[in-house]
Order: C-alpha cells, then sequence, then structure tokens
C-alpha cells in the first residue's frame, strides 16, 4: 500500500487507509485529520463541529477502475467499520460519508457503498 500522505504537500489526510490486503492506520483515533473537506482549522470558529475534527476518516485506496481490487478493498474497509462500531458501541449512524460533511458528490464512486 503506497501512502498517499507521504511526500503530500496538501492539506489533506485521514486516519485509516485500507485496500484489498490490509488496513493500516495513519494519524491515531484522538488526532485530527483534513479528510472532510469542511474547515475546522485553527481559524475556525466552529472547528470543534465539523468533520474534521469529529470523525474517523477512513480511505479506500482503489477506485471502480481498481476492478476486483476494489471490490475487495471496498469489502475490507465495510468489516473494518464494522469493528470499529462494535468496539466502540456506535451504531450504524455514526458512519458518515464525506459528503455528509461538505456538501459535495462524491465522483470516486463511493457513493454506492452507502445504498447497500
Amino acid at each position: 500500500m503506497k501512502f498517499r500522505m507521504i511526500g503530500n504537500n496538501n492539506q489533506v489526510s485521514y486516519h485509516i487507509a485500507v485496500d484489498d490486503k490490509e488496513v493500516i492506520q495513519a494519524i491515531p483515533f484522538n488526532r485530527s485529520a483534513w479528510h472532510c473537506g469542511d474547515g475546522g482549522g485553527d481559524k475556525d470558529p466552529n472547528a470543534l463541529k465539523k468533520g474534521n475534527r469529529l470523525s474517523i476518516g477512513i480511505e479506500i485506496c482503489y477506485s471502480k477502475r481498481g476492478g476486483v481490487r476494489y471490490g475487495v478493498a471496498e469489502e475490507n474497509a465495510v468489516q473494518y467499520i464494522a469493528k470499529l462500531l462494535k468496539q466502540f458501541g456506535w451504531g450504524i449512524e455514526r458512519v458518515k460519508k464525506q459528503q455528509d460533511w461538505n456538501g459535495k458528490y462524491c465522483i470516486n464512486y463511493k457513493l454506492p457503498l452507502f445504498s447497500k
């Protein structure tokens, strides 16, 4: 798995990366990651109410163009999310997509995952 955050000068990050082989935690859950696109920086007076501060960012490392690998990565993400929900005693309503925080339509084919 290639970490997209290494050497990335953009202000984007995530807590968990999932591919067809493994799940890697890049940032501890008690630290903010910049994955929601909804602000929440130091100068934002509403920062503590934003997705970057309130949620765990999980990145699926392939798009549907990844073929079989994408399907396996997607299933690995589903299983990992289920594990987190159980571990923290959370219900399914805690699972959010990026669009829930910033209103943008995710062009990377992930939205159908939320209709399953």
